[in-house]
C-alpha cells in the first residue's frame, strides 16, 4: 500500500465512522419533542452503545494522527525540497531478542507445520502456549531459520504500552532519530516503511496473553507479511492458524536435559538422564533448573538424586542461561 491508497483509506474510515457515530448519537440523543417515556429508553441506549461510541472516537483519533503526520511530511517536503527519510542503508534488519537457542529441543514437526501454514497463503499463525519459554523459543528458532529470507521484527505483546513501545523502537532501527508525536505516528510510520524494504518482513508479537485487552490489534499488522503470534490463551487463535504445543515427550526431556548440562550423550549418560526426568516428575522448568546445576557443577548424573535430596531447594533456583 503506498502513501496515496494509505491517506485515501483514512479518510474512507473517517466518513464511514463518522457516519456510524452520527447514527448511533442520533438513536441516544434526546430531542426537545420526546416524551419521558422515550428519553428513558435512549438513556437506556445510551448506556448499551457507551463503549462502541469511545471506541470509535479512539479509532477517529488513530486517523487523524495518521493524517497529522502525512500532512507534516508534505510541509517539511514543501519547504526544503526533501522527501521522506530513507530506511536505514541496511539490506536485512533481524530485530530479536538477545537470547540464543543454541539448545533448542525437538519440535521439528511444529516449525514444519508453521512452514506450511505459511506457504499456503496464511499471514497470520498463532503459537499457543502455557510455557511462555516454550513458545518462545519456537518463535525464535523459527526467526534463527528464516533469518536468510526475510527482515525480522520482535515486538513484546505484554500489553498495549509495550506494543507501542516496540514499534517506536522499531522506527528508530528503520530510520535512526525518527520522532514521533505520539504512538499511533510512530506506528504509522513504521507500517509505511515496512513498504520501502526488499526483503518479506516477519513479525512476531510475543506474550500475547490478554486478547481481549487489544481490540485493534489488527492496525498494527503490516500488509503482505508473516505475522507471529505467542500466546497461553486459546482465545488468539481467532487472528490466524493455530499451532498448539503440547507437553514434552520423554525423548524431548530427556536431550533437554543432556544439551542444558552439556553431557555428552551415551547410552549411560541418557540411562541416567531417564531417571533423573523421573525423579523431577518431568517437569520441564525443573529439568532446565536441575541440568543448568548439574552442568555449572559437573555433578554427575549418578549423584543427583543424592545431592537433589539434600540442596533440592537450591538447585531448583538456577536460572537457565538460554
Amino acid at each position: 500500500m503506498n502513501s496515496k491508497s494509505l491517506i485515501l483509506k483514512t479518510v474512507q474510515g473517517c466518513v464511514r465512522l463518522t457516519k456510524v457515530l452520527e447514527a448511533q448519537l442520533g438513536e441516544c440523543l434526546p430531542l426537545p419533542d420526546d416524551s419521558f417515556l422515550i428519553k428513558g429508553k435512549k438513556a437506556i441506549k445510551s448506556i448499551k452503545v457507551e463503549k462502541n461510541i469511545a471506541e470509535i472516537q479512539r479509532i477517529l483519533e488513530t486517523y487523524k494522527s495518521t493524517l497529522t503526520l502525512f500532512v507534516s511530511h508534505l510541509t517539511v517536503m514543501a519547504a526544503s525540497g526533501q522527501s521522506l527519510p530513507a530506511v536505514a542503508a541496511k539490506s536485512r534488519f533481524y530485530e530479536v531478542p538477545a537470547m540464543r537457542v543454541n539448545r533448542f529441543v525437538g519440535r521439528k514437526h511444529l516449525l514444519d507445520r508453521i512452514q506450511k501454514f505459511f506457504k499456503e497463503g496464511a499471514s497470520i499463525v498463532v503459537i499457543v502456549a502455557m510455557g511462555g519459554k516454550r513458545r518462545t523459543q519456537l518463535s525464535l528458532e523459527y526467526c534463527r531459520a528464516e533469518q536468510s529470507e526475510n527482515s525480522i521484527f520482535w515486538v513484546d505483546a505484554t500489553s498495549m504500552g509495550m506494543v507501542n513501545r516496540s514499534f517506536e523502537g522499531i522506527a528508530l532501527k528503520l530510520v535512526p532519530g525518527s520522532k514521533f508525536p505520539n504512538s499511533e505516528a510512530a506506528r504509522t510510520f513504521v507500517l509505511k516503511k515496512f513498504e520501502d524494504l526488499s526483503d518479506p518482513v516477519l513479525m512476531i508479537f510475543d506474550n500475547y496473553d490478554k486478547p481481549a485487552e487489544f481490540p485493534t490489534i489488527r492496525v498494527y499488522l503490516p500488509d503482505r507479511s508473516k505475522i507471529i503470534f505467542n500466546s497461553r490463551h486459546t482465545d488468539a487463535k481467532r487472528l490466524g492458524k493455530g499451532v498448539e504445543v503440547g507437553a514434552m515427550t520423554a525423548e524431548e526431556r530427556v536431550e533437554l536435559l543432556l544439551l542444558q548440562s552439556g553431557y555428552e550423550r551415551t547410552e549411560k549418560n541418557v540411562e541416567d538422564a531417564r531417571q533423573i526426568v523421573e525423579i523431577l516428575g518431568g517437569l520441564a522448568l525443573a529439568i532446565d533448573q536441575a541440568a543448568t546445576y548439574i552442568g555449572a557443577r559437573d555433578l554427575p548424573f549418578k549423584s543427583f538424586a543424592e545431592v537433589f535430596a539434600k540442596r533440592r531447594s537450591a538447585m531448583l533456583k538456577h536460572t537457565p542461561t538460554h
